[in-house]
């Protein structure tokens, strides 16, 4: 083959990287289907703890214990998360994805409005009815507990992507 030839190259391809790129879409693709499980969960239990007079804003201040900082973030999701026997989270960034989905003017920290618009949103994608009662405390809830106390999501397509709530604000 190579007898009439004076020089020959041979291009070593190295897929270190490509496997690399592929393992990230896996992380990346987990992550996210992790957020969404544990977002449609959220919701359910912050609609249950609202029909049982627990206000949104106990609610939302149970992420934000005793800082008052306003606003939450991936940690203090995490955290409060776990407290609802939600978590741990099997993929680190699945907080992430949840914190920006929930954050409409950024996606690092969301705010009580914020969650207030997506989960109005996510209601109405799960076919769940708010909830306007105001209440005291917020309980702890262990993970599924409400799996079967509301309809599924009926083939709605999810609110999921950061910023797609449609709904309009105050």
């Amino acid at each position: 083959w190579f007898t009439n030839a004076e020089d020959v190259s041979v291009r070593m391809v190295d897929t270190r990287h490509e496997v690399w790129l592929v393992d990230r879409r896996d992380v990346a693709a987990n992550a996210a289907e992790e957020a969404q499980r544990v977002s449609d969960e959220l919701v359910r239990l912050l609609t249950h703890a609202e029909s049982r007079g627990v206000s949104l804003e106990a609610s939302f201040s149970h992420f934000d214990p005793g800082l008052g900082a306003g606003h939450v973030d991936s940690e203090a999701l995490r955290l409060g998360l776990n407290a609802l026997g939600l978590g741990p989270l099997d993929v680190e960034e699945s907080a992430d994805d949840l914190v920006a989905a929930i954050g409409r003017a950024s996606n690092l920290v969301f705010t009580l409005k914020d969650l207030k618009h997506f989960l109005r949103a996510e209601q109405s994608r799960m076919g769940l009815r708010p909830c306007t009662s105001q209440g005291v405390g917020f309980g702890t809830f262990g993970r599924g507990a409400l799996r079967d106390t509301a309809p599924a999501a009926a083939n709605k397509p999810s609110a999921f992507t950061p910023g797609s709530y449609g709904v309009e604000d105050d």
